[in-house]
């Protein structure tokens, strides 16, 4: 019984590997009957006259790199190559039902398509990946190849641009009247698209075009395979816009620090210095052409010219804050012109009025500004000197004379000469007494015309340096409103893109 059943295995390995051989064989026959008196440099077609029919497809594996500066796109892609070669025929039934087979591309004949918009110098060999040939002689050609062309960059609205890549094959050595170059679908196959962290791949549509040229009379069909990406402009948002907004936004303190700080130049231009660090790094990235001014670089022309101006009135802000050192009255129009009016635009009527109370140099009237008038006193009756000085010696108390020893007169003087004497003398004290006060009442009318001079020169000052507060309150909101509406019109700002390729 067991030598019966080894019998039946042996029989069916027999069978099997027979099997097998036969279908190696009728491949291997096949193969030698089709390039029996073939060549591979002549167009497979048995009338000359009639071209070769290529159909072109692509399908868009990834986008490896977009190298904006140099304006070069660099891809991996499946390009998809079929035509009919006329003298690969065969009946399935005479070589055991073959309905398909391989071979290598270096053993039949290939078009020479080529990449019009390649910048890649060395050529790419392409013989290891072999071709399907099918019965009624369809010879398709499938291979991966890594694709670097040139792409131009329309960076209008950078970063939320879109661009236009196009990929344009055709023949290099054969007319439209040899090998016509047409397209095997209306657009490409995006189905197996790795997605790109930078762009997003919106279509790729495919146009046919004849062309003349200036060496030929013969036309030149290519095929143009429009790849149409979106930048995803989240990365520079976060890292480039956001930034500089925020940069801007401190800008604007300067119109809130006190001119006393003596930081408020400094700190504009240190912010100015800032964001043209950043415009250089956009400059890094963007291709050198003058056709257009990207939407980020106007955003960035926009910012500097206010900072610019910025600085311009923050100098002007602190002259007037210091306008008042030399004594130099507010002029009426401008007193009136920001106590009465800027002050109610920017809300500060009541420290206006906080301030003139402190420092009364000027006084509210009916809502208007006016300098403060000085009450007319009652004109006093002169009096005349020899008033002034009896009055001054009759309140002068003299400090009691030492008793002094008789002293025995000498004849010639009489009663009448001593009393002269006594006279004199306190005659000439009096006259001391008068002076040491005239001077005294020099001495205090000064200092007290000194201190009203003082009070009124810091009232001056004080009067400027609200003006300046004033002023810089303004700039404040006319600035902050200027900077919210180049702020919005930049992020919120949405092209609307209708691309044709015809």
């Amino acid at each position: 019984m067991n030598w019966r059943i080894l019998i039946f295995i042996y029989n069916s390995f027999l069978l099997i590997g027979s099997t097998l051989c036969d279908e190696l064989t009728a491949e291997t026959r096949l193969k030698i009957d089709m390039l029996k008196n073939y060549s591979v440099t002549s167009r497979p077609v048995a009338n000359l006259s009639q071209p070769v029919l290529l159909k072109v497809g692509i399908a868009l594996n990834q986008i490896i790199d977009l190298d904006e500066k140099n304006q070069v796109m660099l891809s991996s892609i499946w390009l998809r190559l079929s035509w009919k070669d006329e003298f690969f025929h065969w009946n399935e039934s005479e070589y055991q039902g073959l309905k398909e087979i391989r071979m290598p591309t270096s053993e039949i004949w290939k078009p020479d398509l080529t990449l019009y918009n390649d910048v890649r110098e060395e050529e790419r060999p392409l013989d290891r990946y072999s071709a399907v040939i099918y019965p009624d002689g369809t010879v398709f050609w499938l291979f991966p190849v890594i694709l670097k062309s040139y792409c131009k960059l329309d960076v209008t609205y950078f970063p939320y641009d879109q661009q236009n890549c196009p990929f344009k094959f055709g023949s290099w050595g054969y007319h439209g009247f040899q090998l016509d170059v047409t397209n095997r679908s209306v657009s490409g196959d995006m189905s197996s698209f790795i997605d790109n962290g930078e762009w997003e791949l919106v279509d790729i549509p495919v146009r046919r075009h004849e062309i003349y040229y200036g060496c030929c009379p013969e036309p030149y069909p290519d095929v143009t395979f429009y790849v149409i990406i979106k930048r995803r402009s989240l990365y520079y948002i976060f890292n480039i816009v956001l930034p500089c907004i925020l940069i801007v936004s401190i800008a604007l303190v300067a119109f809130y620090l006190p001119p006393e700080s003596g930081e408020k130049v400094s700190l504009v231009i240190t912010v100015l210095l800032a964001l043209t660090v950043f415009m250089l790094l956009i400059a890094e990235i963007m291709p050198p052409q003058s056709e257009v001014v990207p939407l980020i670089g106007q955003y960035f022309v926009g910012a500097i010219s206010l900072l610019s101006l910025s600085t311009a009135l923050t100098v002007f802000v602190m002259n007037l804050h210091y306008s008042g050192n030399h004594g130099r009255p507010v002029p009426n129009w401008l007193r009136k012109l920001t106590f009465h009016w800027i002050a109610r635009i920017v809300c500060m009527t009541k420290i206006v009025k906080r301030k003139m109370q402190v420092h009364p140099v000027c006084q509210l009237e009916n809502g208007n500004v006016s300098p403060k008038k000085k009450s007319p006193k009652k004109p006093k009756k002169r009096q005349k000197k020899s008033d002034i000085l009896a009055k001054i010696s009759d309140g002068i108390t003299l400090s009691p004379q030492p008793t002094l020893s008789p002293i025995r007169a000498p004849s010639s003087l009489s009663n009448g000469g001593i009393c002269c004497g006594m006279a004199n003398n306190i005659g000439g004290g009096i006259e001391e007494t008068n002076n040491l006060l005239n001077q005294i009442l020099t001495h205090i009318t000064y200092l007290g015309a000194t201190a009203a001079d003082y009070r009124m020169l810091r009232g001056v000052e004080s009067e400027w340096h609200l003006v300046a507060i004033i002023i810089d309150r303004l700039l404040l909101m006319i600035f902050a409103l200027m900077t919210l509406i180049l702020t919005l019109f930049f992020l919120c700002f949405q092209p609307s893109y209708e691309y044709s390729v015809d």
